[in-house]
């Protein structure tokens, strides 16, 4: 499952490959990244407007809100 820290969104446990994408809830893509080794991946999301985001990792989609 991935965690939000407060300035970076961190999905753990990866495998290599893994495809993370972001989106607003209109549907628009933010952010997407195939990660390349294991391991865990931070996204920052400091520069993210306040609001509701969906975020898929592998297929799995999770929401999260900045404020």
């Amino acid at each position: 499952s991935i965690k939000l820290d407060g300035e970076s969104l961190l999905c753990p446990d990866l495998k290599a490959n893994s495809s993370i994408a972001i989106y607003t809830l209109n549907g628009s893509l933010v952010m997407k990244k195939t990660i390349r080794q294991d391991g865990e991946y931070a996204f920052p999301v400091l520069n993210l407007s306040n609001g509701v985001y969906m975020v898929n990792v592998n297929g799995l989609s999770y929401k999260f809100m900045k404020k």
